[in-house]
């Protein structure tokens, strides 16, 4: 007889009064589940689960008995083998997994930078983008597809996304519309949290093409109408500082929040009306200090400061050098 003991408290008996031959190795399958069908809790979680074999020597001329005892990790409940394959512009973003049983299991993709706790629990309000909800079968790849849209079927920005996965084999735990869990819900141990990159821009190095990409004309700066091109490849805050040669600050200008640098009409004022990034993020600079004076003729450095607000939240800053004769 082989039984299944829960802290010492018999959960289900795997075969009982089997009659097994002598020096023979055998094997008997337990599936997880209790007498009554359901799934046991995993190791852990205040349970210590023993296997326990009876053996009684069915001889007559014999009445010996045998008793072995073992403990064993039981963890029925299974989402494994997940891999990620960004989205680009040329192909959408993939999820895959299996499940050990056959699940409803939820995918719910934030906002970057989107701190998730321990549990199912969901993070504060707006900070979800997407999710996935549905039953998905046992032991077979699961391939869950994003194509880079938010709940409102609106395109969202480059960054690194994260998301969470989770699922049970209890259908009516997890509701179908949120995805919210049930208070007494048995869930899958493994709740998978990891990140899901949205690379439509074409960059993995954000810092390098900002400080490749960004420049000043005309240089030597003749005339009233030097702009600077400052590539803003995801949303985020850009600020410009100009210094003479002897380290003086002469002009400072913060261009705010870029919310939308791919979108239209999303001019941020650059001072008094004359110098704003604009669709193309170009910044102007006509030669003025922060009182609205002419600068003298010399050299000037600009430094030129970038800090995402998606993604990694890379903070880059270039440097470039303004001849004015």
């Amino acid at each position: 007889t082989v039984r299944i003991l829960d802290n010492g408290i018999e959960r289900v008996v795997v075969t009982d009064d089997a009659v097994r031959d002598g020096d023979m190795i055998y094997r008997d399958y337990w599936d997880g589940k209790d007498e009554n069908g359901d799934f046991v809790e995993p190791s852990g979680r205040n349970h210590q689960y023993d296997v326990q074999i009876t053996a009684q020597d069915i001889d007559s001329l014999l009445t010996s008995m045998a008793t072995v005892q073992m403990t064993i990790e039981v963890d029925p409940l299974r989402i494994y083998d997940v891999s990620i394959i960004p989205l680009t512009l040329d192909s959408p973003a993939v999820v895959s997994y299996q499940v050990s049983e056959p699940m409803k299991v939820v995918t719910k993709i934030f906002k970057p930078g989107t701190t998730l706790l321990l549990g199912s629990g969901d993070p504060p309000a707006g900070r979800l983008v997407k999710r996935i909800i549905g039953v998905r079968p046992a032991r077979t790849q699961i391939t869950e597809y994003w194509d880079g849209t938010d709940l409102t079927l609106s395109k969202v920005p480059d960054g690194n996304y994260v998301f969470r996965v989770y699922g049970s084999t209890d259908s009516e735990a997890i509701s179908s519309i949120d995805g919210v869990v049930t208070s007494d819900a048995l869930l899958s141990p493994d709740i998978i949290v990891a990140n899901i990159p949205v690379m439509r821009g074409g960059t993995d190095d954000l810092c390098g093409d900002f400080v490749n990409e960004t420049f000043f004309a005309p240089n030597p700066y003749d005339g009233i109408s030097g702009w600077f091109k400052i590539p803003i490849i995801i949303n985020g805050w850009a600020s410009l500082k100009m210094y003479n040669i002897a380290g003086d600050l002469v002009y400072k200008r913060n261009f705010g929040d870029i919310n939308n640098p791919r979108g239209s009409g999303n001019n941020v004022d650059g001072g008094g009306g004359q110098c704003s990034i604009t669709q193309s993020h170009e910044a102007c600079w006509p030669k003025i200090n922060s009182y609205g004076r002419t600068v003298a003729p010399g050299v000037y450095f600009a430094v030129i400061r970038f800090q995402a607000t998606e993604g990694t939240r890379d903070v880059c800053q270039v440097i470039k050098k303004i001849l004015i004769p």
